[in-house]
């Protein structure tokens, strides 16, 4: 169970947290306006006979959910190792009660990266797919933007979503010692 210092700084962690989703939802929401914009004048001739770029925009959207379901567990992992040896970067330099906090701060900025590169790939897929109908006008691409975007926006996080997993990789974190330190 985290402390009140805890929880305040991870519902401060997690407002961050959410107007960063919320900033790559809109780019991501305003590119398509554009694109969408761009094309309300009608069709340009060949469209939809090109499909190339489109089919760079499958493989990259299937390369980024698979990616955005790894990597972020990769480097979380990496990240734990660093709080459970006691020598995690210098995360929480500007939080005057860091040794209220305790591993509580570490683990809010673990959750921030794997969410920011998951988040990233999604969002750098979604860009490619607006492009791809920007240039062919493939419905496909449209799709496959919409699907992206409420990938991006389960992401989304919840202040109770991240105390629950603060506190889950604090028990971790505690086990990980314990079988360190017999």
């Amino acid at each position: 169970m985290l402390n009140n210092a805890q929880r305040e700084h991870v519902t401060s962690a997690t407002r961050v947290m959410q107007i960063i989703v919320a900033a790559l939802i809109l780019g991501v929401l305003f590119f398509f306006a554009i694109v969408v914009g761009l094309h309300a004048g009608g069709e340009r001739p060949g469209a939809g006979q090109q499909v190339l770029i489109t089919y760079v925009g499958v493989l990259a959207a299937l390369g980024a959910v698979a990616m955005s379901m790894v990597i972020p567990g990769l480097i979380a992992s990496q990240m734990r190792q660093a709080v459970v040896s006691g020598h995690p970067p210098r995360w929480q330099s500007n939080v005057g009660n860091a040794a209220e906090i305790g591993d509580a701060g570490p683990l809010a900025a673990v959750y921030q990266t794997r969410m920011i590169i998951r988040c990233s790939l999604l969002e750098g897929a979604a860009f490619v797919n607006l492009v791809a109908y920007m240039l062919e006008r493939q419905s496909l691409s449209v799709g496959i933007v919409v699907v992206l975007l409420a990938l991006l926006a389960v992401q989304l996080p919840t202040r109770s979503r991240v105390v629950d997993w603060v506190e889950s990789e604090l028990n971790v974190i505690k086990g990980l010692r314990q079988v360190e330190r017999p």
